[in-house]
């Protein structure tokens, strides 16, 4: 039978007196060779597990550093190497050592080299980083004129009207299945039937990838699910006129349509001629504005003749209030008293002149004869 060492947990086997492994006895003699030969043969030192562990951590480290394009630094995912971003403005204000001090000091910053028009953007700026996002900021950028650089004339554009996913749109090179990519030429605007545009330059003698963005928006059935669109996601006051459908608009602008009533009740309310619970007789009588429920035309007559703010619940302290009693009216600096059927004129408290009812008149002064006043 083979003599074999039974491994322990976690080690290659307890170490010989001499210090070397006896691995060797966990091997089978060789064939033809006799035992004690065999044991003649010396081995490796055992290697500790520590060792083992570090030599394959230092190896997988090794492995990796050779192959990956991100590392992860202190919880931030970074690229492996610095890398040039490139970005354009079509102006720069306040450039001094090719560099701005703001952000506004860039006009339409953007990352490929050519605007909406086909139109070559007059400032190139260059970023080193090993960030995995390229910076949106134009004063991390050296930026210089692209006036007289060689190596844009391969700039390609191209543009489609498929509404699809990017995920099915392919580009120019590979289009996706059923989809047509038109080239746009140099100098020409996007169309307005395009969805989405892609583009391509060539920089000395490398090119771009295809980069492809959006232009149109749109939704159609392969971007949105049946009922993904809920009253809720409708903000208030957000439907407008040119949403509607145009019997609606139309409905609304004649007034001929209401939600919830009859036609001639529609009519009715057109023409003003009925009104719910009262009579035509009575809704020509409001119209004409002829008739009250309830009186009269003589008390029509009566109440029109009766002028603005006039009570007819005036107590005698009302009247007295004014001035007047039962047998005198107070004017002010004059009073008129009657008394046993004589009429007296006094001022300051002191009458002046009485008038009896024989016609009789008395005065404490002098009595004018075709005087004048």
């Amino acid at each position: 039978m083979n003599n074999y060492k039974t491994l322990g947990p976690g080690s290659l086997g307890p170490p010989s007196k001499k210090g070397f492994s006896d691995n060797q006895n966990m091997l089978p003699p060789r064939p033809g060779v006799p035992k004690s030969v065999g044991s003649m043969i010396k081995t490796m030192p055992a290697i500790p597990p520590v060792e083992i562990e570090k030599r394959l951590k230092k190896l997988e480290s090794a492995t990796l550093d050779d192959t990956a394009t991100t590392i992860l630094d202190n919880d931030q995912y970074e690229l492996a190497e610095f890398v040039v971003y490139v970005a354009y403005a079509s102006a720069l204000s306040n450039l001094a050592n090719s560099s701005i001090p703001n952000q506004s000091d860039a006009s339409d910053f953007q990352y490929t080299p050519y605007n909406a028009n086909g139109v070559l953007l007059a400032f190139r700026g260059f970023h080193s980083s090993k960030s995995i996002y390229q910076s949106g900021d134009p004063t991390d950028y050296t930026w210089e004129s692209t006036s007289g650089l060689a190596g844009f004339t391969s700039s390609e554009r191209f543009q489609t009207a498929s509404t699809g996913l990017l995920s099915v749109l392919g580009n120019p090179t590979n289009p996706g299945n059923g989809v047509t990519w038109t080239v746009i030429n140099a100098g020409s605007a996007v169309p307005g039937t395009a969805a989405w545009v892609a583009e391509r330059f060539t920089v000395g003698s490398v090119t771009s990838g295809w980069t492809i963005e959006a232009v149109g928006a749109y939704v159609n059935a392969s971007v949105l699910v049946d009922n993904a669109v809920t009253t809720a996601k409708i903000a208030n006051d957000a439907v407008t006129a040119d949403k509607l459908a145009n019997s609606i608009n139309t409905a609304i602008a004649a007034n001929t349509a209401k939600t919830g009533i009859t036609s001639s009740q529609t009519n009715a309310i057109t023409a003003n001629t009925a009104k719910t619970g009262i009579t035509s007789g009575q809704a020509n009588a409001i119209t004409a504005n002829t008739a009250k429920v309830g009186i009269t035309s003589s008390q029509i007559t009566k109440l029109n003749g009766i002028e603005a703010s006039a009570t007819a619940d005036q107590t005698q302290s009302d009247i007295n209030a004014l001035g007047i009693t039962a047998t005198s009216v107070d004017l002010g600096n004059w009073t008129i008293t009657e008394s046993s059927g004589t009429m007296f004129f006094a001022t300051g408290g002191t009458n002046k002149m009485k008038l009896e009812a024989n016609g009789n008149l008395t005065t404490v002064g002098t009595v004018t004869a075709s005087g004048s006043m």
